[in-house]
């Protein structure tokens, strides 16, 4: 996996999420950043992001998958139904950080980053221009 902003670091200045967070929510106080990194393989056609939470600019809280295409996309690419369920949708990503707010991170993203069409729209573009820049 390699940060989107390693390859178009002025468009991700501009174009990484971050959310804050108020007090008395599941998660600490503070700005979260949604930061973006793709599969470096040339090969590769996945189609997922891989979102490091990022708090208050300084620890990575969770490592969520995030895999937009259908079921059945996935189904053919891994050649495993039984992958499915690590590759379609938000997911915590069993390689990437986890911590005791991981769980956390993972329900707010699906109850607020994934009715953010705009911040939906803009992982597949950026994928696109990724990959399109291997």
């Amino acid at each position: 996996m390699e940060p989107f902003f390693n390859r178009f670091s002025d468009i991700a200045e501009n174009e990484t999420r971050r959310l804050i967070i108020p007090e008395g929510k599941s998660l600490p106080a503070g700005s979260y950043d949604m930061v973006e990194s793709f599969c470096n393989e040339k090969k590769c056609d996945c189609r997922r992001a891989f979102i490091n939470v990022l708090c208050n600019d300084e620890t990575i809280i969770a490592t969520i998958g995030f895999g937009w295409e259908s079921v059945d996309f996935y189904e053919k690419w891994a050649h495993y139904k039984s992958m499915v369920h690590d590759l379609k949708g938000p997911v915590l990503e069993l390689g990437g950080v986890s911590t005791n707010y991981s769980k956390a991170a993972l329900l707010f993203f699906k109850e607020i980053m994934m009715n953010d069409g705009v911040f939906l729209e803009r992982l597949k573009r950026h994928y696109k221009m990724f990959k399109d820049s291997l």
